[in-house]
């Protein structure tokens, strides 16, 4: 098993269509049988679009709220193989998949106690709980 954690840069594509996007965090414990992601948002913007909030009056809105906590974005999967009828692949190559096509699937709603817990418990409860659904989907750990 492998424990890959990733901090993505935040983002100011300058245009409507794309906007803004604060730096992420994904936790992905990858192994043979495929992959679980936890993945938090944080309150960090480029310097571009701190510049951008602020200008728009929005800075203010923004920091009050998310200074708090980071935004609980998703508990997910990378499957080889469909999990359920009618699913498709997300991708023809997943790079946790080793360049498999991948089936993909998420809950934004499972990703709060996991966040409260890696705020309160630290990194090993994100771990904990990545393990518990990675034995949930795939069977095993391997």
């Amino acid at each position: 098993m492998e424990k890959i954690v990733r901090f993505e840069p935040g983002y100011d594509s300058g245009t409507r269509e794309r906007g803004i996007g604060s730096m992420q965090i994904r936790f992905v414990l990858k192994g043979e049988l495929g992959a679980v992601q936890i993945l938090f948002g944080t309150d960090w913007y480029p310097r571009s679009a701190q510049e951008r909030l602020h200008t728009m009056g929005l800075d203010r809105l923004y920091s009050e709220y998310l200074h708090m906590k980071p935004d609980a974005w998703d508990v997910g999967y990378h499957s080889p193989t469909p999990q359920y009828e009618g699913h498709t692949p997300s991708s023809d190559s997943c790079e946790f998949l080793d360049g498999k096509p991948c089936y993909y699937d998420g809950s934004s709603l499972a990703a709060d106690p996991v966040r409260d817990a890696f705020l309160e418990k630290g990194e090993e409860s994100v771990w904990a709980v990545a393990k518990d659904r990675y034995i949930e989907l795939f069977g095993e750990l391997r």
